[in-house]
């Protein structure tokens, strides 16, 4: 549950972020079209060609740096419970589109709305009927983004419950619904006690069909689930991942990684970090002790993401205000999250290469 209004970077040059601090840069003035600039996430499926990555394999393919989580939340805390709709096909069709509202403000952006079919059959809806109705009401968001003059990309994410054991039937789900905006899969919900080999044969489905996902992993449990995930499961992304770091010895002048932590860190595995909502869920007292900022220096493949924009009452933009006045991170800094973002969206090569053109034109030199 990766909410987020993504399309503002947070302020600066003289203007405020949301957390009352200036962003620091390194030189020069920041363009108005950094303010707009979309904080890229998930999108459109990878084509099913020879080409195309599977797995893990070699490529940067990762994370969504902030993923755009559509309506309200339901009863857990973790993954996609939180609805696109409450009240039959038509509110779920309006709820998709209203959605957009959170993020089609912002020229070029790309985001997700990741959420769990099997929490939304209401009223006699079905699964697919639900998809289709989600599908819809992205398309006539988007279509009135551009009209707007704020075009974004939007895709769903399908998310199986960990404990629902309805994995494979919502892979397949996945698989139908391309047409529908269906860019991949996720499982979330509780993960204690519900170890993401659970949804083997979901993962070993989406492998042969070329579809991605990601796993909420390394936040409730710690390195093993990660080391589930991606050596069992073979993640392309890690949903959190923060609890990595008890797999690093910081206890001498030089850290020391761990097998499962060198591992994530060699095949530069995206990890979607949520600074604000881990605070929630106890990863950390304070955000000065959160290791957001270690992993990030230490070289993994950070990202910055909201988790769910309502229950933990924010956005990118204070998200990232945070770690400014926490951490002390600069422009570079923040250009690296979404540099990674970009990479790790589950996008073709020429849209990731449009978006990457966006980022480098509106951003300082």
């Amino acid at each position: 549950m990766r909410g987020v209004r993504p399309g503002v970077i947070p302020r600066a040059g003289g203007r405020r972020t949301p957390g009352g601090v200036r962003l620091r840069r390194r030189s020069g003035d920041v363009p108005d079209a950094l303010w707009s600039l979309p904080a890229v996430a998930g999108g459109a499926r990878r084509p099913r060609h020879a080409g195309a990555e599977r797995g893990r394999a070699d490529s940067a393919d990762g994370t969504p740096a902030a993923g755009l989580r559509l309506g309200r939340p339901g009863p857990d805390r973790d993954g996609a419970e939180g609805g696109i709709g409450v009240a039959g096909e038509g509110g779920r069709e309006a709820g998709a589109s209203d959605g957009r509202a959170s993020g089609g403000r912002a020229s070029g952006g790309l985001a997700s709305g990741r959420w769990a079919p099997e929490q939304h059959l209401r009223r006699g809806l079905s699964l697919s009927a639900a998809v289709t109705a989600v599908g819809r009401g992205l398309k006539d968001g988007m279509a009135a983004a551009r009209r707007d003059g704020h075009p974004i990309i939007v895709r769903q994410l399908l998310t199986a419950m960990r404990h629902a054991d309805r994995g494979l039937e919502i892979a397949e789900l996945t698989a139908r619904h391309e047409e529908d905006l269906v860019a991949g899969f996720d499982i979330a919900g509780a993960e204690d006690g519900f170890p993401p080999s659970r949804q083997l044969d979901a993962f070993r489905f989406l492998e042969r069909e070329g579809i991605p996902y990601t796993i909420h992993a390394g936040e409730a449990v710690g390195p093993e689930s990660v080391q589930e995930a991606v050596e069992v499961c073979h993640a392309q992304r890690i949903g959190h991942g923060v609890r990595l770091i008890e797999d690093i010895d910081l206890s001498g002048a030089e850290p020391v990684l761990g097998e499962t932590a060198a591992l994530v860190r060699s095949r530069r595995i995206p990890l979607e970090v949520c600074p604000s909502s881990n605070l929630q869920t106890g990863v950390a007292a304070s955000l000065a002790e959160h290791p957001v900022d270690r992993l990030h220096r230490l070289g993994f493949e950070v990202t910055i993401s909201c988790d769910n924009r309502l229950v933990s009452r924010t956005t990118l933009s204070r998200e990232y205000a945070l770690l400014v006045e926490t951490f002390g991170w600069t422009l570079d800094d923040v250009r690296a999250t979404v540099d990674r973002a970009v990479r790790a969206a589950f996008v073709d090569d020429d849209t990731k290469e449009r978006i990457a053109g966006h980022v480098a034109h509106t951003w300082p030199h």
